[in-house]
């Protein structure tokens, strides 16, 4: 639920509008200016509880357009048994959508998980890298920087604490990058901040996300047989 940002001072009936950075609440948002708060010594008289700088809300930009993504995930990993046992059960799955084709997924085999599938870590780090490299290449095209190969090895770090429980600590980039004779290498390099700024799926995630990237230049245009 939003904090009630309450437009005057409780005690001297100072406004205080939204935006300003005057005005201290307690944990029940009950509203004073600052030297009000000062003079109270920063203890609310209602509560008794703390008065703290209120926050102020941002302002969200203006939305262009609204897409959705969506994907049906079907485990295909019942033995027989269902879930009848920690090891009863397969980790298989499949990711489907519309007319695409199938993605084989599984958990990561220390979880029992098949080798041979994709793991939900290893599609979210895919994630990460797929959408970095396509914002990578569309502000190369805006740019003048024509780029020939493009590959990366991405990895994160996965920490599982005692009890089970797991997060994403971070994720790595390594961007390879391979660009045509006459294209800038700096710009081609500091694209990479700006794809990652850009970036839908780093925009999404609590975790940091570092990009290394690697600039080659290279002329890899199919040759003419003479």
């Amino acid at each position: 639920m939003a904090l009630e940002l309450r437009a005057v001072c409780e005690r001297c009936n100072r406004d205080l509008p939204e935006d300003s950075p005057d005005a201290s609440i307690c944990t029940f948002e009950c509203t004073f200016c600052t030297a009000c708060a000062a003079a109270l010594d920063r203890t609310c008289p209602n509560c008794h509880g703390e008065l703290v700088r209120r926050p102020r809300r941002g302002v969200l930009p203006a939305v262009r357009r609204t897409l959705h993504a969506s994907a049906r995930t079907t485990w295909t990993g019942n033995r027989g048994a269902g879930t009848q046992a920690y090891r009863a059960y397969g980790r298989d799955h499949e990711f489907t959508g519309g007319a695409k084709a199938p993605i084989a997924g599984s958990s990561d085999p220390a979880f029992l998980g098949d080798p041979t599938r994709w793991s939900p870590e290893e599609l979210f780090v895919d994630a990460l890298s797929a959408c970095h490299m396509l914002w990578y290449l569309h502000l190369c095209s805006e740019a003048g920087v024509i780029v020939n190969a493009y590959t990366d090895d991405a990895e994160a770090l996965l920490l599982e604490s005692a009890g089970g429980d797991g997060r994403m600590a971070r994720a790595e980039l390594r961007p390879h990058v391979t660009i045509a004779p006459g294209s800038d290498a700096a710009t081609a390099r500091a694209l990479h901040a700006t794809a990652h700024d850009r970036c839908f799926v780093a925009n999404a995630c609590a975790l940091p996300v570092t990009v290394e990237p690697t600039i080659v230049t290279a002329d890899l245009r199919p040759t003419t047989p003479h």
